[in-house]
């Protein structure tokens, strides 16, 4: 008896220490902390570490271990090649900017190629799904109470021009893509299960989640929890579960109202500003918004001139970053598309949306009887992704977040297609095809 419990502890010792070392990895594969003070040099040995790894081990574990089943990996292996070799070359060609520049600011690229050792441990059956899905759960509670404590014990003043990224005038620009998962994935258990405790779950994330803004987050969240709400439950009953979210929703606004008047109305009117310039053009008293349309016409006769393989990244570490060089305040992943085709052009723009190809194919590989929180989660995510991407070109600026997932959805296919001689290793790891 006593030594059953000591297999029993040392099990969740196991448990615990590789969840954990999972955390860790995640938190410093999608750079989830550079920004923060003191955070910037630990990212950068990070990705130096990641580029070695990458440079010396990926090729050796591959003349081991075989080319088979290649695509992907080639595909990413592209993805890195062109992001930076191409926009350093039209930097140079475009603006004068000398390559060296170019190339070092795209070095966050190497945070992507990571994910080809991802691929490898699934295919080995070398990570639990468990254990990711148990890490990215915890993982967005834990980012929604940092941004609480961050928010009601530090003042933005503080580290205003201290740290680039952290402050943006008078708020904080903290991370919430963690929260964003945490979202989902309780808003689609609360859809498949019906159990009210799943939606509060996903509302207190989403008000951690929403920022000084969070318009294009609203729409992009929006869109896809009703694709998956008609997805899951059908045409008719779709419908009557869309009235009564509906009806939810027009009692919690009418309660906030009356309860935050002049907040509500300020958020409010940060959704009429926005949509007033996108559909008229004109400047509006939302300086977030009319920044949009200043960056869209500075970017424009740029584009027009440089359509298909565009003008490259320009470095901050060179003649004042972007606004020294086109002389405007400008930054790409403001103007989402936009900014991607002033990056990479039109060839570009399609090169990295090529990757939700491999999603939509990994996705088609898992059976239809195998349904998990983390499997609806992960294709949320990805979709959420994709329209987010109109907006902040999420999947272009920050392509190591999507490829994981993507990879996320391929180990998913081939953990829901059990080992011939255990099943039950199957439904332990990735739990029951129900």
């Amino acid at each position: 008896m006593h030594g059953a419990k000591d297999i029993s502890g040392g099990r969740k010792r196991g448990s615990l220490i590789r969840r954990t070392l999972i955390a860790f990895v995640l938190l410093m594969g999608f750079g989830y902390f550079a920004a923060f003070p003191g955070m910037g040099a630990v990212q950068e040995v990070w990705n130096v570490l990641c580029f070695v790894v990458f440079l010396f081990g990926y090729p050796l574990l591959k003349f081991r271990k075989g080319w088979t089943d290649f695509w992907f990996e080639a595909y990413v292996l592209l993805l890195v090649f062109a992001d930076v070799v191409l926009s350093a070359w039209r930097a140079d060609a475009v603006f004068g900017q000398p390559l060296i520049y170019g190339a070092l600011s795209q070095r966050r690229i190497v945070l992507a190629a990571s994910v080809l050792f991802l691929v490898f441990a699934f295919r080995r059956r070398m990570v639990r799904l468990s254990d990711i899905e148990a890490v990215l759960v915890f993982l967005s509670w834990a980012n929604l109470l940092l941004n609480i404590a961050i928010q009601l014990l530090l003042d933005p003043a503080d580290f205003a021009g201290r740290s680039t990224g952290f402050v943006a005038g008078d708020h904080f620009t903290l991370p919430s893509l963690l929260i964003i998962f945490g979202v989902l994935y309780y808003a689609l258990r609360g859809i498949r299960t019906r159990r009210a405790k799943f939606y509060v779950a996903a509302l207190v994330l989403f008000a951690g989640a929403l920022g000084p803004s969070g318009r294009g987050m609203t729409i992009a969240m929006a869109v896809t929890l009703t694709y998956f709400l008609f997805k899951l439950r059908g045409g008719k009953r779709g419908v009557v579960a869309m009235f009564k979210f509906g009806c939810f929703g027009a009692v919690l606004l009418g309660s906030l109202f009356i309860l935050f008047p002049q907040a509500l109305s300020q958020r409010l009117g940060l959704y009429s500003d926005a949509f007033s310039v996108v559909l008229t053009g004109t400047l509006s008293e939302d300086a977030s918004a009319n920044a949009r349309v200043l960056e869209t016409l500075t970017a424009l006769p740029y584009i027009l001139k440089h359509p298909l393989l565009g003008c490259g990244s320009l470095s901050n570490q060179w003649n004042g970053g972007a606004k020294g060089i086109i002389g405007e305040y400008f930054y790409t992943d403001d103007i989402g598309l936009l900014g991607v085709v002033f990056s990479f052009g039109v060839l570009g723009l399609v090169l990295f949306f090529f990757q939700y190809f491999f999603a939509w194919r990994a996705a088609h590989k898992i059976p239809a009887r195998f349904k998990t929180p983390l499997l609806d989660a992960t294709k949320a995510l990805l979709l959420y992704s994709g329209l987010w991407s109109f907006e902040t070109g999420m999947c272009v600026f920050n392509p190591e977040v999507t490829l994981f997932f993507i990879t996320l959805l391929a180990g998913i296919a081939i953990g829901s297609k059990p080992k011939p001689s255990s099943v039950a290793l199957n439904e332990k790891e990735c739990g029951p095809a129900t």
